[in-house]
């Protein structure tokens, strides 16, 4: 059981809920006078005899590391702030009767646990204020919260270390095994809207965003070969016993340009089949620019895409534009039934949310009725071509958008080029475009520039990509029935593949070998 959370002393008590510093010491001590090491193993009373002569030490001159109460506090009062996300861990003495304590159900740390914690993040370097330890082992038995422990740890640095971009990765040798750090974290965060809202934290597919600070956390498989490219503020690698190499150590002091050719690949996540992140979501954050204007357009030849759903979900629509400055300008819309945001199914309660956030805040229209209205979409393709030089509208295959092109094409299209064009979701036709816009967000806000629609950005994260022998890759959902859309990034994409075919002033047949080339 954890100690009372009244233990307090006037030499380490920073107001933090408990004075997790003297619980430490306590720790220490009694580990310390354990000689015949009932309690304690060799190693343990060592760190801890360490611990307490490092404390006498740090009052000299000479001894390079003092010892920070306040800091070595935060990470435990930070982390006991932080849900249980399985179990009944329910203490409460009325809970019976329907009352609960403020504390119900969060974490409570036990003063081993503290003792590490505290040890690791109080002791400071006296000349710069950094933490004395950048690497620690920590050796622990099954069922003892180590992955609960490690998604507090790692949340805590991705928050609150003011840290400029933090990148937190969760390595394991396989990706199931990284998610058990990152799963807890992810649903951590997803419970406590407070933390969200605090430091701007968004919980994706496969990573977590911090808002306040630009940072991110991942989950990656431990193939260290190919992992350098990261510039960490944190790495966690779980069962470091199972690593075949200890090649993941040095990546976290390593940055080789060399290697980033095969690196790209897997820029957020490394999976143990055929899958990846497509896009980093950090990246694609700063390419963004909510100044971006209708305005941006004119003059420039824009190309439309179009995802439409056929019945009770997110349909979108992009404008695809390069400008005088060769950057590639992406601008978006999103629509959803005014019934969806109405949903009460449970499964899709945190989706659900976010589409009456993002609908209030007029990131996303809603259309009246139980299915999505086409024709107000419909309208604002029209008013794009009637506005803007669009030489083409790009739908997908759904009979909605052959219906929709059906009728485009009466007003603008030609018997020989038709304005509006449906395009299979296929490699062969998402290849050049996907590898052009990984291109561009990778060199950043001077090569493409979008408008910083959170929406968009959501389907960022979610999009995975199957990436195949022969080069050819796919953006696509990790799932066929995720409810992590991604209808943007494939409205995206129809807008942009038109973009890339030949002028009426170049030879096919000469572009075609240039590309062969």
């Amino acid at each position: 059981m954890a100690q009372s959370r009244a233990t307090r002393s006037s030499a380490t008590d920073t107001g933090h809920e408990r004075d997790y510093v003297a619980i430490a010491i306590a720790y220490a001590k009694a580990a310390v006078a354990d000689k015949k090491q009932k309690r304690h193993c060799k190693m343990v009373r060592q760190a801890c005899q360490r611990h307490l002569d490092d404390l006498k030490r740090a009052k000299t001159k000479d001894f390079p590391y003092t010892y920070s109460p306040w800091h070595g506090n935060d990470v435990c009062d930070f982390i006991e702030k932080l849900p249980h996300i399985e179990g009944n861990w329910c203490k409460c003495p009325d809970a019976a009767e329907g009352y609960h304590d403020d504390r119900c159900g969060c974490i409570d740390l036990e003063p081993a646990q503290i003792f590490i914690l505290s040890t690791v993040f109080g002791w400071r370097r006296k000349d710069n204020g950094l933490r004395r330890f950048t690497m620690v082992y920590e050796e622990v038995a099954r069922k003892n919260a180590k992955s609960t422990k490690t998604a507090g740890v790692s949340l805590y640095c991705l928050c609150c270390e003011s840290e400029t971009g933090p990148q937190i990765l969760t390595v394991a040798t396989t990706f199931d095994q990284a998610k058990k750090v990152f799963h807890p974290a992810k649903r951590m965060v997803e419970k406590l809207p407070a933390l969200q809202d605090a430091f701007g934290i968004i919980p994706w597919a496969k990573s977590i965003t911090c808002g306040e600070n630009g940072g991110y956390m991942q989950p990656l498989h431990a193939k260290s070969k190919s992992q350098d490219g990261h510039n960490p503020h944190l790495v966690t690698l779980d069962e470091f016993h199972a690593h075949k190499d200890r090649g993941l150590y040095a990546i976290e002091a390593k940055n080789n340009p060399a290697a980033e050719g095969e690196f790209k690949t897997k820029r957020l996540n490394v999976w143990t089949g055929a899958l990846s992140a497509w896009l980093n979501v950090t990246q694609w954050t700063k390419c963004g620019n909510r100044e971006l204007a209708l305005e941006d357009f004119e003059g420039l030849d824009c190309w439309i895409g179009a995802d439409l759903s056929n019945v009770d979900d997110l349909s979108a629509i992009v404008l695809a534009a390069v400008d005088g400055d060769d950057r590639l300008l992406i601008k978006t819309w999103f629509y959803v039934p005014e019934a969806r945001l109405k949903s009460e199914d449970t499964n899709v309660k945190q989706i659900t949310e976010l589409y009456k956030r993002w609908a209030a805040d007029g990131h996303v229209t809603p259309t009246d009725g139980d299915f999505i209205d086409h024709r107000k979409i419909e309208d604002q393709i029209r008013q794009l071509k009637d506005a803007l030089a669009a030489r083409k509208a790009t739908f997908d295959q759904w009979n909605s958008g052959l219906a929709m092109a059906s009728r485009l094409n009466e007003d603008f299209g030609e018997p020989d080029n038709p304005f509006a064009v449906q395009m299979a979701k296929n490699a062969r036709n998402a290849t050049d475009p996907a590898k052009k816009i990984e291109a561009r967000v990778k060199a950043g806000p001077h090569r493409l520039c979008h408008d910083d629609n959170p929406v968009m950005t959501w389907m960022i994260g979610n999009a995975v990509v199957d990436r195949r022998t022969d080069g050819s890759l796919l953006p696509k959902k990790e799932t066929a029935n995720s409810p992590n859309k991604i209808d943007g990034v494939d409205a995206m994409i129809n807008a942009t593949a038109p973009m890339l075919l030949p002028d009426d002033s170049v030879d096919v047949d000469d572009w075609i070998a240039s590309y062969a080339a």
